[in-house]
C-alpha cells in the first residue's frame, strides 16, 4: 500500500506547532461569534417560533425525526440542537460556543486527512501543506455563514462526520490484508457516513469524493486505453466496496427531495433554462470566490427568471466552467488530482445549485463548506511541494523555506482577516441587514428586514425611510408598501402615525391583489382602525382571516388573530418594538 506514512513521535513538532496555530486562527475568526444573538432570518423560524427542539421529550424527538420544517431532514441536527436547549436554554451564546467547536474540530479532523494525504519524507514540508489545506478551508470567509448563524448547524455537524468517514475510510485501506481491522474501520466509516446523512442531506455526494480519493491514492484510474471491460476488471474489487456508500447514498436523497418538496420552487414557475443558468452560476461563482476571496457579496438573491437572452454573463459563467472541466478533463493522466477536485467540488455543489431551486437564493456562502474540501488539498499539495523542492536546492534552501512560509503566513492572514470582518456583520440584526440591503440593492427581501430592524429598535422614521427609498429602486416590491402602510398605521409616535395615508396606501393594495391577500386586509383594517371605525376594521380581519384559514398565506393566521384580539381589547392598533421583534416577524413570510 502506498499510501501516506505515519508520523513518527520524534517528528510530531512541526505536527503540533501547524495545528496550535491553525486551531488558533479558528478560535480568533470565529470566537466572537459566541457573543452574537439570533440572525435575523430563519433563526426566529427554527428557533424563537418553534418549541419542538426545546429538550428530549419523546414528542419532541418524534418531531426531529419526522419534521422537514423549512424543507430540511436534519435529526441529528436537531438532536445537537436540543443539547444546546438543556446546556443554555434560550441564549444563543451556547448555540454559538457549539458551532464554533464544531467547526473547530473540522479544521482540525481536516488537518490530519490533508496530512495522511500529503506524502512525503520531510515533516516540515507535510506540516506546512497539511495547515495551508485546513487553514483554506478553515478561515475563508465563505466559511462565515455556516459558523455564525445558528440554523446553519447542520453544514458544520455534517462535515464533521464526513471527516470522520473519509478518515475512517482511509484507515480501513490501510489496514491492507488485516481483515478484522480492516473491517472495523469500514463500519465506521459507514456509520459516520449514515451521521453525516442524518445531519444534512448534501452528504450523498461523499460516495463520489470517495471515488477521487481512490484515484488520489493510485487504487483506480480513469485511464480507460479503449477497453472498457479491462478497466473495470481491474478496478472491480474498489467499485463493489462502494455499493453500500451508493446505495445509503440513494436511499437519503429520496428522503431529500420529499424533505425539500414543500418549499421547492415549481419547475413550471422558472423553466429549464432558469434552472441551468442558475446552476453554471453557482458553479462558477463559488469557484471564483473560493479562489479570489474579495469582493465577495453579503447574500445573493434571485430577483428574476434568467434567460440566455436577458442575462448573457451569468451564461457566460457557466460556459466557462464547462471549459474548465475539459481542460481539467484533458489533463487528467498528467494532473490527476486537478480533475479529482474538480469532480468532488461539482458533487457537492450541484445538489444545492439552483438545478433544485428551494429558496429566494441565486447561490448562498453556506453552499461552499463541503465543496471548498478538495481545493485546499490542492493547495496543500502545491505548497508540500514548494517545501520539498527548497529541500533539494541547497544554499538556496532556507531562502525558499522562508520565502515559502512568508507567502503562505501572508495568504492565510488575508483570509483570516476578511473573515473576521464578515464574522462582525452578523453580530445584530441591524449590521446584518444593512450589508444584506447593501450586497443585494435589486432585491426586496434584505430591504424590508433592513425596515424591520429599525422598527425593532424604535425607529420608525427610518424604517420609513429605508421603505420608501427601496420603492423608489423597486417600485413593483408589494411587500415594502404592506409594512409602510402598517408602520404610517399603528407606530406609537404621533409624528410618524398617519392613518389617511395609511388608508390610501393600502387601498391601493387591496384593489391590486384584488381582495384575496390577507396582508393587504391586515394593512387596510390597521388604517382604518386608526381613522376611527372599528367594526369595518373588524370585518376587514375577518376577511383576511378567511383568506389564511383556506390556505392563502395561512402562516399569517397567528398574527391576524392576535391582532385582532387587540383591537377589541384597546379599540385601536399600536405595535411597539417589541412588537416587531416578537410578533410580527411573521410579516416577512407574507
Amino acid at each position: 500500500m502506498t499510501s501516506a506514512s505515519y508520523i513518527r513521535p520524534s517528528r510530531w513538532a512541526p505536527w503540533l506547532l501547524a495545528a496550535t496555530i491553525l486551531a488558533l486562527s479558528v478560535l480568533w475568526v470565529f470566537g466572537p461569534t459566541i457573543h452574537h444573538g439570533w440572525a435575523p432570518v430563519d433563526d426566529e423560524l427554527n428557533f424563537l417560533e418553534n418549541p419542538h427542539y426545546r429538550g428530549f421529550s419523546s414528542e419532541n424527538l418524534r418531531w426531529m425525526w419526522t419534521t422537514r420544517l423549512a424543507g430540511h431532514y436534519i435529526p441529528l441536527s436537531w438532536m445537537t440542537l436540543a443539547a444546546d436547549f438543556e446546556r443554555s436554554g434560550m441564549n444563543p451564546r451556547g448555540y454559538h460556543a457549539t458551532n464554533v467547536a464544531l467547526h473547530l474540530g473540522n479544521a482540525l479532523l481536516f488537518f490530519a486527512l490533508a496530512a495522511r494525504l500529503l506524502r512525503g519524507s520531510r515533516p516540515w514540508p507535510r506540516a506546512l501543506g497539511a495547515f495551508v489545506a485546513a487553514a483554506f478551508f478553515a478561515v475563508h470567509p465563505l466559511r462565515v455563514e455556516s459558523v455564525a448563524w445558528i440554523t446553519e448547524r447542520r453544514d458544520l455537524l455534517c462535515g464533521f462526520f464526513v471527516l470522520l468517514s473519509v478518515l475512517a475510510y482511509l484507515a480501513a485501506i490501510e489496514a491492507g490484508g488485516r481483515r478484522s481491522r480492516r473491517s472495523l474501520f469500514g463500519v465506521v466509516s459507514l456509520l459516520a457516513f449514515v451521521a453525516a446523512l442524518l445531519a444534512k442531506g448534501i452528504a450523498v455526494a461523499l460516495p463520489c469524493a470517495l471515488v477521487a480519493l481512490d484515484a488520489w491514492l493510485g487504487r483506480i484510474d480513469f485511464d480507460f486505453g479503449g477497453d472498457g471491460r479491462a478497466w473495470f476488471a481491474r478496478t472491480r474489487a474498489v467499485w463493489i466496496e462502494k455499493i453500500p456508500y451508493f446505495a445509503l447514498a440513494v436511499g437519503f436523497a429520496a428522503s431529500t427531495f420529499w424533505a425539500i418538496s414543500p418549499v421547492m420552487v415549481e419547475r413550471a414557475e422558472l423553466g429549464l433554462q432558469h434552472r441551468l443558468l442558475a446552476a453554471g452560476f453557482g458553479l462558477w461563482f463559488y469557484l471564483e470566490k473560493t479562489l479570489v476571496p474579495w469582493a465577495i457579496p453579503f447574500e445573493i438573491p434571485w430577483t428574476h427568471r434568467l434567460s440566455v437572452a436577458n442575462d448573457p454573463a451569468i451564461a457566460l459563467r457557466g460556459l466557462g466552467f464547462l471549459a474548465l472541466w475539459g481542460v481539467g478533463w484533458g489533463l487528467r493522466r498528467r494532473v490527476p488530482a486537478l480533475v479529482g477536485a474538480l469532480a468532488v467540488y461539482t458533487a457537492f455543489v450541484l445538489p444545492v445549485s439552483g438545478l433544485f431551486q428551494a429558496g429566494p437564493q441565486l447561490a448562498a456562502h453556506r453552499y461552499t463548506y463541503l465543496a471548498t474540501l478538495p481545493l485546499g488539498l490542492i493547495f496543500g499539495l502545491l505548497t508540500a511541494r514548494g517545501g520539498a523542492w527548497t529541500r533539494s536546492r541547497g544554499r538556496r534552501a532556507a531562502f525558499g523555506a522562508i520565502a515559502l512560509v512568508v507567502v503562505t503566513s501572508v495568504a492565510v492572514v488575508g483570509l483570516a482577516q476578511a473573515a473576521r470582518a464578515q464574522v462582525d456583520l452578523w453580530r445584530d440584526d441591524l449590521t446584518f441587514s444593512r450589508a444584506a440591503a447593501a450586497g443585494a440593492p435589486d432585491a426586496w427581501a434584505p430591504i424590508a428586514r433592513l425596515a424591520r430592524a429599525h422598527l425593532g429598535r424604535a425607529e420608525p422614521r427610518a424604517a420609513l425611510d429605508v421603505l420608501r427609498a427601496g420603492q423608489v429602486r423597486l417600485p413593483a416590491a408589494i411587500y415594502l408598501r404592506y409594512l409602510e402602510a402598517l408602520v404610517l398605521a399603528t407606530s406609537p409616535d404621533p409624528q410618524v402615525r398617519d392613518g389617511d395615508a395609511a388608508f390610501e396606501l393600502a387601498r391601493g393594495l387591496v384593489a391590486e391583489t384584488r381582495g384575496q391577500d390577507p396582508a393587504a386586509l391586515l394593512a387596510l383594517a390597521a388604517a382604518i382602525a386608526e381613522q376611527g371605525d372599528l367594526a369595518a376594521a373588524h370585518r376587514g380581519l375577518a376577511s383576511a382571516k378567511a383568506l389564511a384559514f383556506a390556505g392563502r398565506k395561512a402562516n399569517l393566521l397567528p398574527l391576524l388573530e392576535e391582532v385582532e384580539r387587540r383591537l377589541r381589547a384597546r379599540g385601536r392598533l399600536r405595535f411597539e418594538a417589541v412588537d416587531w421583534r416578537e410578533l410580527l416577524f411573521r410579516s416577512s413570510r407574507l
